[in-house]
């Protein structure tokens, strides 16, 4: 009759020869011993405890190729590492997995072919370029068996071709490292993440993600790394509670459609080394702060006003609206594009696009341009509300948007621009009043409102002895 820790030998070898025949073992770059009478300490990649019982299998970059569908996982209960990654795997990953009570990292990362342009493992552009014609990697949803598999520290699913939803894992409290990156998962970022106290590590990015960052996030107070870009559809600003990561040293954020001001409470940062949000909305607020932060972060990567100007470009009609676009989109300094006048320093400081044919809604990052002292956009086709982003303005004296098709209030906040003089939203289907509180609009001298469908001033207001027209 054979011991417990005999039978355990026994059903682990039996599980390893399945492994074995499912991932066409005799073409794997090393097998050494798999499948003979030796100890299973002697197969290649396998270690064992001091009882003879398989406790890792790592078999990275291996060429297995096959399916674990058929491979009784629920023999390899005693397995603490499995690590099948940069090989060909493909099928579903079994829920049976999940069962491994001792399992502490997971990894079947990388099983798709690697880039032909690299020679090697390949970057995330060659995964995605290669995901339609790619017969192998990892396909179906990530089984929800996980979220009881407790003592998971790392999970590394990247680089496959997973999708769904991302199951609810909120109860791996002993979760360090989740990586998703790489796949074709959908929905939202769960909000349970933020439950998961000890982790270090999340790699959300080159997904099919949508929605808002939760700001439950905030509360992973030993998170070292985020990174949740190139999701297309991920929208909303970045919530304030990220700034609580005090050890947060990564943020990737690019190429989302991520909006607005960078929240000032980023600045608590201190130990970040790395941050890109490029191919965004995101913009800089004139906040000096904030601004002394970033200079201080050494990788860091954003918008700079050529890009915010040719987002600009693109989402106000471009080449196919615009009556004059000369120099816009070409690599000559963006004081000489048509329209647009810099400083000494080269940052923009004037917009003069009056009467050029553009159309569609004021983009919020326009506010990215924040040494900008004049925006004139009057008589042209413009649509939508102003962007109570045109606020962060602060050094903004004129406003010329009248003779479009706007609509909606003016924000309050565009009363609290220091040294804005000249105000013109005339002729318009703007609605509502402005803002004529006291200390509204410092400095301003004139003030265009007609046909704009704004109510006038009360006589009372500081604003009815500013110059009208």
């Amino acid at each position: 009759m054979k011991t417990k820790s005999g039978f355990s030998q026994l059903t682990s070898r039996q599980a390893l020869a399945a492994l074995y025949d499912a991932t066409n073992g005799p073409g794997w770059k090393n097998n050494t011993n798999w499948k003979t009478r030796e100890p299973l300490s002697e197969w290649y990649g396998v270690t064992t405890d001091d009882r003879g019982r398989a406790v890792e299998l790592q078999l990275s970059d291996n060429k297995l190729r096959g399916s674990l569908s058929g491979v009784p996982c629920s023999n390899l209960l005693d397995l603490e590492v499995l690590d099948l990654s940069h090989n060909g795997l493909s099928g579903t990953i079994p829920p049976l997995l999940a069962g491994m009570r001792r399992l502490r990292r997971l990894d079947l990362s990388h099983n798709r072919p690697r880039g032909p342009e690299h020679g090697g493992r390949a970057g995330p552009q060659d995964w995605r370029r290669a995901k339609e014609t790619c017969p192998t990697g990892l396909t179906g949803s990530i089984p929800s068996e996980f979220g009881n598999a407790s003592g998971l520290e790392e999970v590394y699913l990247n680089a496959n071709r997973l999708t769904g939803d991302i199951p609810n894992l909120g109860g791996l409290n002993q979760l360090r490292v989740l990586a998703f990156e790489v796949n074709q998962l959908s929905g939202s970022i769960p909000h349970w993440l933020g439950n998961l106290a000890k982790l270090e590590k999340l790699n959300l990015s080159w997904n099919k993600l949508s929605g808002r960052i939760p700001p439950e996030l905030g509360r992973l107070s030993g998170l070292s790394e985020l990174a949740l870009g190139n999701n297309s559809d991920l929208s909303g600003e970045i919530p304030t509670e990220i700034g609580s990561l005090s050890k947060l040293r990564a943020l990737w954020l690019r190429n989302t459609r991520l909006a607005g001001p960078l929240p000032e409470s980023l600045a608590g940062l201190k130990d970040l080394k790395r941050f890109y949000y490029r191919d965004t909305g995101l913009y800089v607020p004139n906040d000096e702060g904030l601004r002394e932060w970033l200079q201080g972060i050494p990788d860091h990567a954003g918008r700079g006003e050529r890009e915010i100007l040719i987002a600009f470009f693109r989402s106000t009609g471009g080449t196919a609206c615009w009556r004059n676009s000369q120099n816009w989109e070409s690599d000559l300094p963006v004081g000489e594009w048509y329209g647009v006048e810099t400083d000494n320093c080269g940052q923009v400081v004037k917009l003069q696009l009056d009467r050029n044919g553009l159309t569609g809604p004021i983009p919020r990052d326009l506010a990215g341009l924040a040494g900008l002292r004049n925006l004139h956009l009057e008589f042209n086709d413009l649509t939508g509300g102003l962007p109570a982003d045109l606020g962060s303005l602060d050094l903004l004296e004129s406003l010329n948007l009248s003779w479009n098709k706007l609509t909606g209030a003016v924000p309050d906040v565009l009363g609290a621009l220091p040294e804005l003089s000249i105000l013109a939203l005339g002729h318009n289907d703007l609605s509502g009043e402005i803002d004529a509180r006291p200390g509204s609009f410092p400095r301003l001298r004139e003030l265009w409102l007609r046909n704009s469908g704004l109510v006038d001033p009360p006589s009372s207001s500081p604003l009815s002895r500013v110059r009208r027209s």
